[in-house]
């Protein structure tokens, strides 16, 4: 069945350029038609919209904080079972448990930030292009013009190569849910790891998103005490 979905490269991939750029080249030659492709900041009251499901959550303030926390890469994809498909390809939802070889598994740092969110059902594909159609103008582009996006984005940021410390950002984060490294410690760390995979024009989102990295590592500790 030919089907259209939201994508969203999350602000942890789009500030970590090789990690979208990772991603792009894995989800787009399956097959499928990319109808929209825009670099974007979400405002809080599109984060709000987004997430109006997980409103009165724990953790619905942190997913508002992390989406809007940097840029993030907005597309809109057309293709047989494209749902599905696109979700396999991430793999499961939390990146520390995600399948190694999954999108979320190589380049997830740890729970939430995950690389990408992907529509899981029709419904809430239709009802998420919607939104952001509305709130952003996420409109059908020709398909020239949004091959010319994505040719040149790759291109700007595929030959812009920096550290991948996936591996090291995961297991600090690990470390701080299961409170063998301390806040103090762990945020010094983090925020050095992630300077050095942030390039330069991107810096000024770098300690909205590494406050969102803790905190999340922070909220599991709590959940376990």
């Amino acid at each position: 069945m030919i089907e259209e979905t939201l994508l969203v490269l999350k602000p942890d991939a789009v500030l970590r350029r090789f990690a979208g750029v990772e991603a792009l080249k894995i989800l787009l030659p399956r097959g499928f038609s990319v109808l929209a492709f825009r670099e974007m900041l979400v405002s809080k009251k599109l984060a709000q919209k987004h997430y109006a499901v997980h409103e009165g959550k724990s953790f619905y303030s942190w997913l508002i904080k992390f989406i809007t926390s940097g840029p993030v890469v907005a597309m809109r994809v057309e293709g047989e079972d494209v749902i599905q498909e696109i979700r396999k390809i991430l793999g499961s939802t939390f990146a520390h448990k995600a399948e190694p070889t999954s999108l979320r598994g190589k380049y997830g740092i740890y729970g939430g930030i995950n690389v990408a969110h992907a529509s899981d059902s029709q419904q809430t594909a239709s009802e998420e292009i919607g939104l952001w159609e509305r709130e952003v103008k996420l409109t059908r582009s020709p398909a020239e013009w949004v091959t010319k996006q994505i040719d040149s984005y790759m291109k700007v940021y595929d030959s812009k190569k920096s550290s991948d410390h996936t591996r090291e950002l995961r297991a600090v984060c690990i470390g701080i849910a299961e409170d063998r490294i301390n806040e103090k410690t762990g945020k010094s760390e983090i925020s050095k790891l992630l300077s050095e995979e942030v390039l330069k024009g991107d810096r000024k989102y770098l300690k909205g998103f590494s406050d969102a990295v803790l905190e999340t590592c922070l909220m599991d500790r709590t959940k376990k005490e």
